[in-house]
């Protein structure tokens, strides 16, 4: 760990999750780096498992030229790094006031549990729009504002959008590794997750 990697380190912020409070802390470059292999593991998962089915629906093609083409496609995913794989829409909640109420109540309706705090809402607003169940267009309506969105690469995105990638940045964060995040809520674990990401942007580009 460099200096300036330690000294930043010691910044943390509090969060309640079942009665317990916990301190968040910045991620470590190579806690990051951990983070960045899982998110390479689980794109590759889903990518061959999509193409797997896909090539199921080709009736015109023999079990056996399936079957080649699968073995090559596995050889070719099994080279790739996270500068081969695409980069990720993410949008920025930021700017969209969740007090408003019909936002809030698209907020509660569309990921089945109302905010406990406008923290909490904005982390929920941002995964359900990256997971698009919120569409950008039902945020303007409800609050009259659209919401930023920029490319990012994708192991950013798995690390806040995705709940595997949420847990891994959180369990990182935590001094405590034996604490099990799969016991918090989910809209904990969206807040907890969007935190950690603004503690780590700015102590990892300090180091």
């Amino acid at each position: 760990m460099s200096e300036a990697e330690a000294r930043v380190l010691g910044a943390g912020t509090s969060i309640e999750v079942n009665g317990v409070e916990y301190v968040l802390h910045p991620v470590t470059m190579k806690a990051l780096q951990e983070i960045q292999r899982k998110a390479v593991t689980f794109w590759k998962r889903q990518y061959l498992s999509s193409y797997g089915e896909n090539i199921d629906l080709l009736d015109s093609f023999s079990e056996t030229v399936k079957k080649e083409m699968l073995e090559k496609k596995l050889d070719e995913v099994a080279k790739m790094g996270i500068d081969n794989i695409p980069k990720k829409k993410a949008y920025d909640s930021s700017k969209c006031d969740v007090k408003k109420k019909k936002l809030l109540a698209l907020i509660t309706e569309k990921v089945g549990t109302q905010p406990e705090s406008d923290r909490q809402a904005e982390a929920m607003l941002s995964q359900a729009l990256d997971s698009e169940e919120i569409k950008p267009l039902e945020v303007k309506a409800a609050c009259g504002t659209m919401p930023r969105w920029y490319k990012i690469p994708y192991d950013s995105w798995w690390a806040t959008a995705t709940y595997e990638g949420s847990s891994a940045m959180i369990s990182a964060s935590l001094e405590d590794k034996d604490v099990d995040v799969a016991d918090w809520p989910i809209p904990k674990v969206m807040e907890a997750a969007s935190v950690v990401e603004t503690l780590t942007a700015p102590a990892i580009k300090n180091t």
